[in-house]
């Protein structure tokens, strides 16, 4: 059970929460592909037989390794552009064996590998595939009208519009719960920064109110010295007087004055 735990767990790339959230979105499409696969095996032999279970089996293991191991190293867009390229391989190439445009998935294959372009990589993924999909369904057309299309191998069933409608609507889930994630993820991170926020604002006006009651005690202080220096000063016998550098008398008290002579314009009188 740990093993397994340890296989589906994205991985984390510390201090880079976008690179871990992207792995874990294409870890999630990587992990789902392979459970359809398996769930169009039975389908696959019914159409195929064993050659073409053999050859989804090792299609899948190779192509979903490779994704599974550039996620866990780091490289996520090539592993989001490698998943849908194979999604879309896949789909494009069932609809070249199922009847080209006029199969059953080639429609809905198309909007699935659309939808997870643009999950994966974006508005800008999404409109290239949209352009790869448009090409791919030209090049049916040219094909049918040279009569080149390879020979249709799917007899088309309610049965099997029914089970191909249905792993395309559980792929649109699948996208639509990851969208959705993704969504509330962004939501939860940017009100914990919007919270991070207030608090630092909350932090920054109390250290104002704190600085400018200091400030004010601080002026109070320095103004119940000075006002104690000049009671000093004004009552004192002794003669002070603050000369500048130049020989100027700055300030002088009463005794100095009666002693020297008043103060005028920094000048002994």
């Amino acid at each position: 059970m740990t093993q397994l735990r340890r296989i589906f767990k994205p991985p984390v790339f510390p201090g880079d929460d976008e690179k871990t959230y992207h792995a874990a979105n294409v870890l999630l499409m990587s992990w789902f592909f392979v459970g359809i696969s398996i769930m169009a095996l039975p389908v696959v032999f019914w159409a195929y037989g064993v050659v073409g279970v053999l050859a989804l089996i090792g299609v899948t293991t190779l192509s979903s390794g490779s994704i599974i191991g550039m996620a866990y190293r780091g490289f996520i867009v090539p592993a989001a552009l490698f998943t849908v390229i194979n999604l879309s391989s896949a789909i494009y190439a069932t609809a070249a064996y199922s009847g080209g445009m006029g199969s059953v998935g080639y429609l809905s294959g198309s909007l699935l590998s659309i939808l997870t372009a643009g999950f994966l990589l974006g508005w800008q993924g999404g409109v290239a595939f949209s352009v790869v999909g448009f090409v791919v369904g030209l090049g049916f057309v040219w094909a049918e009208s040279q009569g080149v299309m390879p020979e249709s191998r799917d007899n088309i069933t309610q049965g099997s519009m029914l089970v191909t409608h249905g792993l395309i609507l559980l792929c649109v889930t699948a996208l639509l719960y990851g969208s959705t994630r993704r969504m509330r993820d962004a939501l939860r991170h940017a009100r914990s920064e919007l919270d991070e926020r207030l608090k630092l604002e909350r932090e920054l006006e109390n250290s104002n109110i704190q600085l400018e009651k200091i400030v004010k005690e601080r002026t109070a202080e320095l103004q119940i010295t000075k006002d104690q220096i000049e009671i000093i000063l004004e009552h004192s016998r002794d003669a002070f007087a603050l000369v500048q550098e130049n020989g100027d008398i700055q300030v002088s008290n009463p005794a100095y004055d009666d002693l020297f002579g008043t103060m005028t314009n920094g000048l002994v009188e």
